[in-house]
């Protein structure tokens, strides 16, 4: 009898040890692939981005030499510079707009929202997107300004306003070898996701610190143009013409309602990162990519994508069956052994 009990404690002792080797091949393995595979979705998203913000230091470089250069546009803004006749800088203003409007909204079509001329006093000359507003100081608001009209170099990346935000190129003027100012050529957020969204069939979105906003303004005047993000308690999320209220599926939240802690850990580290979400025959993968702000480079915005993933849902589903498989083959060898002891 008590060899009967120890042969059917070393048999399981056998099995659980085999079966404990393969669960840990297999899940090692899998986690591996996993890993291999969000490492993957995280350099998809940043080198889309990376080509979202190449395009637009094309357009910046094509609009340099087209507008930047041109002596017209320099000349009005030589004059405009060394006159203190109101009425006649007024009159310049008038000209370069009327002049430059046509070209401003051609690259609206492009994603440029913005297109500002400063003097090197950082005092504003013209806003061709919004020419009503000129002669404030940004020396305390736009660093990229601040900084192009001290250095006179040009400065490029993401910078947020009072009530807005852009990825800003700015670029120093310079005419008859005299420094003139800067200019702004800036682009919004919501073209990185709907280029994204258009050509790499890719689910992306912007999220923003809630901490670049007056606490009041984005309630009051941005109510349109941002949401509360559901990945973070902190972040909003950036609306695009193709998004709306609807855009967060029931799906997603479910998603989100799962991986809520997880995320919340990244971010604090303020680098890239991906997560997964698996349940029945669903499968997501999630990448979040920081968004540097043009002065500190701190993380102050990400770019987020969901990817419905049928290689992660493959993935998974063989890791389940093959321990499935290989407990029952053991288990049945196992069996076999005991009665063939048993019967010798």
């Amino acid at each position: 009898m008590k060899s009967v009990t120890l042969l059917k404690f070393m048999i399981i002792t056998l099995f659980i040890m085999a079966y404990m080797g393969v669960y840990t091949f297999t899940t090692k393995n899998k986690e591996s692939r996993i890993n291999a595979l969000l490492k993957q979705q995280i350099d998809i998203l940043h080198n889309n981005y990376r080509v979202a913000l190449s395009r637009f230091d094309t357009i910046t470089d094509l609009t340099k030499e087209r507008l930047f250069k041109n002596k017209i546009v320099l000349n009005i803004l030589y004059q405009a510079k060394h006159t203190q006749d109101k009425e006649k800088r007024a009159l310049l203003r008038k000209e370069l707009f009327d002049l430059l409007k046509p070209e401003f909204q051609y690259l609206q079509k492009f994603g440029v929202n913005m297109m500002l001329f400063a003097f090197e006093n950082n005092k504003t000359f013209l806003r061709v997107h919004k020419p009503e507003k000129f002669d404030d100081n940004l020396s305390q608001v736009r660093y990229s300004f601040t900084y192009v009209n001290s250095q006179q170099k040009k400065i490029s990346g993401f910078e947020e306003g009072k009530i807005s935000h852009a990825f800003r190129n700015v670029t120093p003027l310079f005419y008859k070898g005299e420094y003139l100012g800067s200019v702004d050529l800036s682009f919004s957020s919501e073209i990185i996701q709907e280029s994204m969204k258009a050509l790499h069939h890719l689910d992306t979105h912007f999220i923003l610190n809630k901490g670049i906003f007056d606490s009041n303004i984005w309630k009051s005047e941005n109510e349109i143009h941002y949401l509360q993000s559901i990945e973070h308690e902190h972040f909003l999320f950036a609306l695009t013409p193709s998004q709306n209220i609807t855009a967060f599926s029931q799906e997603k939240l479910d998603i989100i309602n799962v991986l809520k802690d997880k995320i919340a850990d990244k971010i604090k580290t303020n680098k890239a990162f991906a997560l997964y979400f698996h349940k029945d025959s669903i499968a997501y993968s999630i990448a979040f990519v920081p968004v540097k702000d043009i002065k500190d480079k701190k993380t102050v915005a990400y770019l987020v994508s969901y990817n419905k993933n049928f290689f992660l849902e493959n993935m998974i589903t063989e890791y389940y069956l093959i321990n499935l498989i290989s407990f029952i083959v053991l288990s049945l060898l196992a069996l076999l052994f005991y009665r063939n002891i048993q019967q010798k």
